[in-house]
């Protein structure tokens, strides 16, 4: 099993955008501009930089207006929440709203920018750098805190697995496919590798993969609680299922929504495929 990167996740208000951030570098600070005073409503907005390859969409597409001459501004087109700012050229960096991570507590800014244009009733903190314009140039140097661990959850791999809990994750999950027990215990039974999470005696998340344990791999189920979306599980799934196992050729299946998380892991768009469909 390989060891899983650091990984943070985040998202809009209504859920209908999530993102996840790898990699630890990361630098955040407070900015005081009267453009983002407007775009977020508040007095100061605490941004964090990072290399726009670390960030993936996984779910929904931001939309952007452009909110001057030189960047734009994303945010979600249901609910109005403001996400990441960009320059208008292939700069390398992004900022993403600190606050719009799941766990930002961790995320205290180091430096303030646009002061000239605070307002008199935000305090500044006297301890931190604060610059009258942009401040020097911020390439992410400050190691981002790792995620908070796991608590409570339980990993396992390989049986037994309760057919019946399987068949009410799928079904809290919108699955189309026969949940009846016996039909999902035959194909637990059959899978050669499976991968559960538990929360005492939930079952929060499974995946299962049907191979020659060589060469080929199919991924026909990975599936984790609505209740326990946007934590990272699903990514810490395939990771794990796939994990020490280089020289086997993972194929899957993906809804439009969730496909920008297995490009992130590697998985490209096949056009040579065939497929044919289950009867009745």
């Amino acid at each position: 099993m390989t060891n899983a990167p650091y990984v943070w996740t985040g998202g809009c208000a209504c859920g209908a955008v999530r993102f996840e951030v790898q990699g630890r570098r990361v630098v955040v600070g407070d900015c005081h501009c009267r453009m983002c005073q407007r775009s977020v409503g508040a007095g100061a907005v605490a941004w964090a930089t990072l290399r726009r390859e670390r960030l993936t969409i996984v779910r929904g597409e931001p939309r952007w207006w452009r909110s001057s001459a030189v960047a734009e501004r994303g945010f979600c087109g249901d609910c109005g929440a403001s996400l990441f700012f960009r320059a208008l050229t292939d700069a390398p960096l992004l900022d993403v709203i600190a606050v719009a991570f799941d766990h930002p507590g961790a995320l205290a800014p180091s430096f303030a920018i646009w002061i000239g244009s605070r307002q008199p009733w935000v305090h500044l903190d006297p301890s931190l750098p604060a610059y009258e314009g942009a401040g020097p140039d911020r390439d992410p140097v400050a190691a981002m805190p790792a995620p908070p661990p796991e608590e409570g959850l339980r990993w396992q791999e390989g049986g037994p697995v309760d057919a019946v809990q399987v068949a009410r994750l799928f079904e809290a999950v919108g699955f189309s496919q026969r949940n009846d027990p016996a039909f999902l215990q035959a194909a637990i039974d059959g899978a050669r590798w499976v991968i559960t999470v538990w929360r005492g005696p939930l079952l929060v998340g499974f995946a299962r993969a049907i191979s020659d344990g060589v060469s080929n791999a199919y991924i026909s189920a990975v599936a984790v609680r609505p209740d326990h979306q946007g934590q990272g599980l699903g990514r810490a799934l395939m990771q794990r299922l796939m994990g020490g196992r280089e020289s086997v050729k993972f194929v899957l299946q993906a809804r439009p929504e969730v496909q920008g998380l297995y490009r992130s892991l590697g998985y490209v768009d096949a056009t040579e495929m065939l497929v044919r469909g289950r009867a009745g």
